[in-house]
């Protein structure tokens, strides 16, 4: 038969994609190495155009693993990360990454949001209708995390992204949540005041912040008691 070209498939799979094709995680699986960058690419642009379009798990996993296309496309990149990250726990922290760089790589913030949560500075608020270049992340990292991390995920976090935590209300109400999960008796904890410590000094003056330091005082008049 004719040889097909990288151009010639992505054209084609992305009118596939379009017309409602299925099957799409099995047809990338099956792609030659040497096509399969394109066809990823044209799956990726039928998808941006295609909103009806359901993302199955199995075409989520499949494009999680060509994240350097996946980029390209923040309107596609979106509920692909969402997917991974809410089926899968062990990958939240890698997702927040890459969601998060999808805004960094758009200069941008979400409209409405401040940084440190609800509750920041007012200054800080993008004006209404200010462009972000990509959508729907603040309801993706809420997907992403609809169970709180641990101490652990909690302070990864923050050391990983430090303010920009506070930017999305699912991100900077992630401490309240670890907080509100963990018995009095764990407040002394060496993780857990490490935590606090990490929120007090990246998320200062939210919700956030005063249960960091709630958590510290307690620890304090704990220890203070012992002999």
């Amino acid at each position: 038969g004719v040889p097909v070209g990288p151009g010639d498939l992505a054209d084609a799979a992305a009118g596939c994609v379009r017309r409602g094709a299925r099957d799409l995680a099995a047809a990338l699986a099956a792609c030659p190495g040497g096509l399969r960058g394109a066809l990823v690419d044209g799956v990726l642009a039928g998808l941006a155009d295609a909103d009806g379009h359901r993302l199955e798990p199995e075409l989520c996993d499949a494009l999680y693993e060509h994240l350097d296309r996946l980029r390209g496309v923040p309107r596609t990149a979106v509920p692909v990360l969402a997917s991974v990250g809410r089926r899968d726990p062990a990958r939240r922290p890698a997702v927040t990454a890459e969601l998060l760089g999808l805004a960094a790589r758009a200069g941008s913030l979400p409209d409405g949001e401040r940084p440190g949560g609800p509750e920041g500075p007012a200054h800080a608020r993008r004006e209404p209708g200010a462009a972000t270049g990509v959508t729907g992340l603040e309801a993706a990292l809420g997907e992403v995390w609809v169970s709180p991390p641990s101490v652990a995920e909690c302070t990864d976090l923050l050391d990983a992204h430090g303010s920009a935590v506070g930017a999305y209300e699912a991100l900077a109400a992630l401490p309240c949540r670890t907080f509100g999960r963990l018995a009095e008796d764990a407040f002394t904890d060496a993780g857990v005041l490490r935590l606090a410590a990490r929120v007090e000094a990246v998320l200062p003056g939210g919700a956030a912040a005063r249960d960091a330091a709630a958590v510290r005082a307690h620890a304090d008049a704990v220890t203070a008691d012992r002999p």
